[in-house]
């Protein structure tokens, strides 16, 4: 099966000014979204979708693809589908051939190879037009409704070991999903496949300065204590 992996990294921010190129641990923060798609696919595999001249510049230093994203693509509504539906046209245009894309955004620095293999050897096994990455809530959350909260995962008085923790969040570290989706104007339906990632780095989604600090703390700590994350 041939993936294509897309980094989108559209270079307007409003929370972070350059998100996807400030320096997390001394390396700009899409480089570990590179790396990370280094470890297990080929160059000619791996495509950068942006209209950022530093991101051009350093998956050039990489050796991996890009493709110059317009700016009408690049406006804060813009959605993930209209920058993959671009990215598709570029391909069928091109006659480029793929089975299914991967897509990794650069604000998830800290996925888990295990975590993925095991989700695209689940993709190619069952018959689902996507697989996406989520996380279990493991916080006592309700709904406020008239002024009342009315817990989802919990009754009140309960420990926290006795929650259900059937409840996920989709934490955004990974998306395999098949061209045909795209049909439908998104990747994730309502018969999408949740895999379920057990590691701590793929809980650490960079959206403000706040996660960013989270994920410097992350890393210093994973190495300092050389931890299996």
């Amino acid at each position: 099966m041939i993936f294509k992996i897309v980094i989108p990294a559209r270079k307007g921010s409003k929370r972070i000014p350059g998100k996807n190129v400030i320096k997390l641990g001394g390396k700009n923060l899409i480089c570990y979204s590179i790396e990370f798609a280094l470890n297990l696919f080929s160059k000619e595999n791996i495509w950068i979708n942006t209209n950022c001249e530093k991101t051009i510049e350093i998956a050039q230093n990489y050796g991996v693809n890009f493709i110059q994203r317009p700016e009408n693509l690049c406006r804060d509504e813009t959605t993930t589908f209209e920058v993959l539906q671009h990215q598709q046209d570029f391909f069928e245009k091109r006659n480029v051939s793929l089975d299914a894309y991967i897509l990794l955004q650069p604000t998830n620095p800290f996925r888990k190879k295990e975590e993925l293999m095991n989700a695209i050897s689940l993709y190619q096994r069952l018959e689902y037009k996507s697989v996406f990455s989520c996380s279990k809530i493991l916080k006592k959350v309700g709904a406020v409704e008239n002024n009342l909260f009315h817990p989802l995962n919990y009754k009140y008085g309960m420990r926290s070991q006795d929650m259900n923790h059937t409840l996920m969040y989709e934490n955004g570290s990974f998306y395999i999903f098949s061209p045909s989706i795209l049909s439908e104007k998104k990747i994730i339906t309502e018969k999408s496949y949740p895999f379920e990632c057990n590691s701590v780095g793929a809980t650490i989604d960079i959206d403000d300065y706040y996660d960013l600090h989270i994920a410097e703390s992350f890393l210093k700590w994973k190495q300092n204590e050389n931890y299996n994350y």
